[in-house]
């Protein structure tokens, strides 16, 4: 056996070896392809399946823009709707400060003179009411004592009856002045 056979048999070791990777090689290239064509397919499908997705989320996309679209067109109607709030607001406090002013120059202006003039006709009132009750007392008085003997003793007594009414008359102007401050202060 010679350096010839040597080489011969390692050549054809080398070509074996060389055979057996280039049989591995094809094995793993169809393996590749096939799962090349598997991946190809699922991508197919997921593809299908995306635009499937799509046409079903077209309506729902129109709808959620709708749905945007009409709450920002309610917003801007509160908006509008809050300004025209804020405007009567305002207005009704003018409105508010007008009246509580108008009050208070009633109530200077105008209350007073008609507390005095009340003031003034209760006086009238009981003035000649007090005028008529005495002239009435004085009346009696007189058709009874003209036929009697005059008794001076009486005028006391009738100058403390004016006393009397003069102190109703007092009380019933205190009562009424009473009144009219709790009128002032309501």
């Amino acid at each position: 056996m010679g350096s010839t056979d040597i080489l011969e048999y390692t050549q054809i070791g080398i070509n074996v070896i060389v055979l057996i990777l280039f049989i591995c090689i094809i094995i793993i290239l169809v393996s590749l392809i096939k799962a090349g064509k598997l991946i190809t397919e699922k991508i197919e499908d997921l593809n299908k399946n995306l635009k499937d997705y799509k046409e079903m989320l077209n309506p729902v996309i129109d709808k959620y823009n709708t749905f945007v679209d009409t709450a920002n067109s309610i917003a801007k109607k509160i908006d509008d709707n809050m300004d025209v709030v804020n405007d009567s607001l305002k207005k009704l406090d003018g409105a508010v400060e007008d009246i509580v002013e108008f009050e208070k120059k009633v109530r200077t202006n105008i209350e007073p003179s008609v507390m005095d003039t009340v003031t003034t006709f209760n006086g009238i009132v009981s003035g000649v009411k007090t005028f008529f009750d005495v002239y009435k007392k004085r009346r009696q008085n007189s058709e009874k004592n003209k036929y009697e003997v005059l008794d001076y003793s009486n005028d006391y007594t009738q100058s403390d009856e004016f006393k009397n009414e003069y102190n109703d008359i007092d009380k019933e102007l205190n009562e009424v002045k009473k009144k009219l401050d709790e009128m002032r202060r309501d």
